[in-house]
C-alpha cells in the first residue's frame, strides 16, 4: 500500500521511506518503460538527479548557421507540441500518441530501410536505449554526424512510438522549428555521445506523418532519396 510518510515498497526489491509525491513520480517514471537506466529505485534516483542539468529542446536557435546543400523541406506540423516526460532518461511523450497499428507501421519504415539498403544500414541494439531494436549506418563517411552514436542512426520507443534519430545540424533545425520533434536534453552536452543533432521525433498520429518519418530516417542515414 501507499501510504504518505510512510515505509513503501517500491518494485524492485527496495523498501525506502518516501513521501507520496515522490512515490508518485516513481510511478509514473516507471511507467515510460525501459531506456537507458535500471528501473529500479537506483535508475529513478539518477534520473531525477539528471533534471537538474537539463537545457532548452525547442528552439532552433543553437543550429543558426549549419548549412547543408541538400536541407529537408518539410511542412509545420500541426497542432502544438506534445508533453514530454519531465524525466530526460528515458525521453518519452506523454500524448498525442499513435494507435497500436501505426506505432507498429513506424517499426516497419526501420526495416523497410534494412531491406531496401542493406549496403547502407543494418539492424542491430540499441547502445543509446541500452537494448531495443535500432538501425546503424555501415559507413561513418556517408553519414559523419553518426560518430557520436559509433553509427546509430535511431530508433523506435515501443511505449509510445516516438523516436530518437541523429540528423545533420541543418536537417535538425528544420525539424525543430517545424514542430516535428525537439533535441533530447543531453544533445551536445560535452562528454556524453548524444550529438547537437539528436532529437526526439513525435510519434507519428497518422500515415502522412509516417511518410514523414520515413523521409527523416533517409536523412538521418544519409541517403536522400529514401
Amino acid at each position: 500500500m501507499l501510504r504518505a510518510g510512510h515505509m513503501t515498497e517500491v518494485k524492485g526489491g527496495a523498501l525506502t521511506r518516501l513521501p507520496l509525491a515522490m512515490v508518485h513520480d516513481y510511478a509514473a517514471w516507471r511507467a515510460l518503460g525501459p531506456g537507458g537506466l535500471p528501473a529500479n529505485p537506483a535508475g529513478w534516483a539518477v534520473a531525477s538527479a539528471l533534471r537538474l542539468v537539463t537545457r532548452d529542446t525547442t528552439s532552433a536557435e543553437v543550429y543558426a548557421g549549419a548549412l547543408s546543400s541538400h536541407p529537408i523541406v518539410l511542412p509545420t506540423r500541426m497542432g502544438g507540441r506534445p508533453r514530454i516526460s519531465p524525466h530526460p532518461v528515458p525521453h518519452r511523450q506523454l500524448d498525442q500518441l499513435g494507435s497500436p497499428p501505426l506505432q507498429e507501421a513506424t517499426r516497419k519504415v526501420f526495416a523497410a530501410m534494412v531491406r531496401d539498403r542493406p549496403t547502407v544500414v543494418r539492424p542491430g541494439l540499441s547502445r543509446l536505449e541500452r537494448g531495443g531494436d535500432a538501425l546503424f549506418t555501415r559507413d561513418l563517411r556517408s553519414a559523419p554526424w553518426l560518430g557520436a552514436t559509433h553509427g546509430e542512426i535511431g530508433h523506435v520507443h515501443r511505449s509510445d512510438g516516438s523516436l530518437h534519430l541523429a540528423l545533420p545540424l541543418a536537417d535538425a533545425a528544420v525539424v525543430v522549428g517545424a514542430g516535428w520533434g525537439e533535441r533530447h536534453p543531453f544533445a551536445g552536452l560535452p562528454g556524453l555521445s548524444l550529438p547537437l543533432g539528436y532529437l526526439l521525433v513525435y510519434a507519428p498520429r497518422d500515415h502522412d506523418e509516417i511518410r514523414v518519418v520515413r523521409r527523416l530516417l533517409g536523412h538521418a542515414a544519409g541517403v536522400r532519396r529514401a
